[in-house]
């Protein structure tokens, strides 16, 4: 069923019902928001579709919740075409979500001991890491005054031929 209209027909297995985050208590549509923004702009990044929906427990209402796509290998599998066996998906300060972390460890240890001033460096680091995920994902966070940085951050790659991209 289209639960997301812009994602057309997906099988789910799972979905997220988020309370608002931060802004719960205040307008509850910031996170929202703050999708739209992606979507709209064609960022590089990936991002969570969402719908507001009344959430009722055993009859009880409990307000007004987001329904938001999970963000995990079937996420990444159904968005982009590629086996999700062959994801790795990192958190916050390279935590394993699913997958392994060793490119990315890898490629953390290239840029802390290499010149990326020079070319072929830069060339390199380029062939890992879609620049324009991260500079995005950057910019991004700075516009909506996010300051923590190594909180509520995913990234992934697939194993055998992607670059490193940025999940809002």
């Amino acid at each position: 069923y289209p639960i997301f209209e812009e994602r057309g027909e997906v099988a789910y297995k799972n979905f997220v019902l988020r309370n608002g985050g931060n802004d719960n208590g205040l307008t509850f549509f910031r996170d929202a928001l703050v999708m739209s923004i992606i979507k709209e702009n064609n960022l590089s990044l990936d991002y969570q579709a969402f719908k507001p929906v009344a959430l009722y427990l055993n009859g009880s209402y409990w307000g007004i919740y987001n329904l938001r796509e999970k963000l995990n290998e079937r996420y990444v599998s159904y968005l982009h075409n590629v086996n999700p066996d062959k994801v790795d998906i990192l958190e916050d300060n390279a935590e394993l979500n699913h997958g392994m972390p060793d490119d990315f460890n890898a490629l953390v240890s290239f840029i802390e001991n290499n010149d990326l001033s020079l070319a072929q460096n830069y060339d390199y680091l380029s062939s890992q890491l879609d620049i324009d995920s991260y500079l995005d994902y950057k910019i991004l966070k700075v516009f909506i005054g996010y300051w923590v940085d190594e909180v509520n951050l995913k990234y992934w790659k697939h194993k055998d031929s992607g670059k490193w991209r940025y999940m809002a």
